[in-house]
């Protein structure tokens, strides 16, 4: 008859993959109770004052092992040691005695191995620091909850819930009401002032999901680029002159105008209109601005006309409807060694962008809004970053419970969708 080796799993790491296996002691223990005694002088016994919830309990597992080898011996023990102590912070954890069950546990105690058997085997203690409550793995997963519908609790303990919820208003059980407000966003900028002598500027993964919504719209502001265009000539003589002329055209409206102008050079401001595009907007969707710049030039009582053209271009694409990238370039026609002799270089001065500004007419809320209920805290999940939500929740005077028996929910009509961890748990 085969005999069954019990494990621990820690953090996803089961020490059976180790060849390391458990004993049954210790591992049935319950928590102590926060109870705090006062003693009266002149008064028989203590008060007991409770403090409303259970203490940490050190759960410690009895192990061991055995390998063939003393080099498979102290290389398996040496990966689980090291496996273990990689995990920060509480990891669910779980037993073989206890299948469905976990507890949340902090690896706290080193390994103090006991070789035996010419060093191919060992036993020893592996201690974790848990919180009291050992929680339901059906307690675990996500339920969806309609309007009307009754969870049961199945444990004599109040649980507190994870709440996932799509939409707004109101959401009502076991004589708790919590409420999601959910008002307009307004007009958000998303980037400050920027002014640069970069010809090639790039806004890169601007997190928009947590100030934007699909179906906004987002407006690059209004955008100054000044240049300058230098002109030589070794023939011309001392009485030249440039005459400078603009003229835009493409679909990024603008205005272009000349600062100054002397003998060798002209400065040219642009200033480049709003321009409004849609959140959900295709990706890479590019504007164009064209500046058409004439120049006039004397020389020796003769004029020479030239003409010269340079392109701005805005391209912005949304990654995942999450992130927002913006590129603004310039690019010179014709390109440097095309160039007439009568034109030496045209080069970039400056660029200011005055910002990003979106106009939301849509929620605020996000799909899901996450309200768990045993810290108070409500949040949406924009990549891998949390954004609290926290402002549009009224939990009330008290926190959540699902209490023992049975909890029915009622929704708002604004609430249109809603699923419910309930994270049952016992000692």
């Amino acid at each position: 008859m085969a005999v069954m080796r019990n494990s621990i799993i820690f953090g996803g790491i089961d020490s059976a993959d180790f060849g390391i296996y458990i004993g049954g002691e210790g591992v049935f223990n319950a928590p102590k109770r926060a109870v705090e005694m006062v003693t009266v002088p002149g008064r028989n016994g203590d008060i007991a004052i409770d403090q409303g919830h259970y203490e940490n309990i050190e759960v410690t597992y009895s192990a061991f092992n055995y390998e063939e080898d003393l080099a498979t011996f102290a290389q398996r023990l040496s990966d689980f040691r090291n496996a273990l102590a990689s995990q920060i912070g509480y990891q669910q954890l779980s037993d073989t005695f206890h299948p469905n069950e976990y507890r949340m546990a902090l690896f706290v105690g080193g390994l103090e191995i006991d070789p035996i058997k010419y060093n191919t085997a060992s036993m020893f203690e592996i201690k974790f620091d848990c919180k009291p409550q050992r929680w339901l793995a059906n307690g675990a997963t996500p339920i969806t909850v309609t309007d009307g519908q009754t969870l049961n609790n199945p444990t004599p303990y109040n649980a507190e819930p994870l709440l996932a919820v799509e939409g707004h208003g109101t959401i009502s059980f076991n004589g708790y009401e919590i409420n999601l407000t959910d008002p307009y966003r307004g007009t958000t900028m998303l980037v400050a002032p920027i002014i640069t002598s970069d010809p090639s500027v790039s806004y890169t993964n601007l997190d928009v999901a947590a100030v934007a919504n699909s179906g906004d719209v987002f407006t690059i502001n209004p955008i100054t680029v000044q240049s300058r265009l230098f002109v030589w000539q070794s023939s011309f003589d001392d009485e030249r002159y440039i005459d400078v002329t603009v003229s835009d055209s493409g679909d990024w409206p603008g205005v272009s105008s000349v600062l100054a102008v002397d003998q060798k050079s002209a400065r040219i401001s642009t200033v480049l209109d709003p321009i409004s595009v849609n959140f959900t907007g295709s990706s890479g969707t590019t504007f164009t601005h064209k500046l058409t710049v004439t120049l006039k030039m004397r020389s020796n009582g003769s004029i020479i006309t030239r003409t010269y053209v340079r392109e701005m271009k805005l391209t912005y694409w949304i990654d995942s409807s999450t992130t927002l990238d913006v590129d603004i370039n310039t690019y010179p026609t014709p390109s440097e060694g095309q160039l007439m002799d009568e034109i030496n270089e045209i080069v970039y001065d400056s660029l200011s962008l005055s910002g990003i500004t979106i106009d939301s007419t849509q929620w605020i809320l996000g799909t899901p809004t996450y309200i768990d209920c045993e810290l108070g805290d409500a949040y949406m999940l924009s990549g891998n970053s949390y954004v609290s939500l926290n402002d549009h929740i009224d939990l009330g005077s008290d926190l959540p419970k699902l209490a023992p028996g049975n909890s029915t929910f009622l929704l708002s009509e604004n609430i249109t969708g809603l699923t419910v961890t309930p994270r049952w748990w016992k000692l």
